[in-house]
């Protein structure tokens, strides 16, 4: 009887521990990198709408996508990539 509370009371004791470690919440940092096939010069794209130029800056990632907002005219799109053909 004396090894079954001993046994018991560990386990209590093992459960509060766990249970105050995952109340922690620890921040996490996601990267995400982008492998474009070919040359790609952001520097040099126009904004489809007025022509504008726009920058690395202009260009976010939205649920997996590129949208660019352009910085003029306020238009917002999805990059797309034209085919190679």
């Amino acid at each position: 009887m004396l090894i079954g509370a001993i046994a018991l009371i560990g386990g209590i004791v093992m459960l509060v521990f766990a249970a105050r470690k995952t109340k922690q919440e620890t921040a996490q940092n996601i990267t995400v990198k982008v492998d474009l096939p070919g040359e790609t010069k952001i520097e040099q794209m126009k904004c489809r709408s007025c022509g504008g130029s726009l920058t690395t800056d202009n260009i976010k990632l939205v649920n997996g996508a590129p949208v660019v907002t352009c910085p003029y005219c306020n238009t917002v799109y999805q990059l797309t990539e034209e085919p190679k053909w």
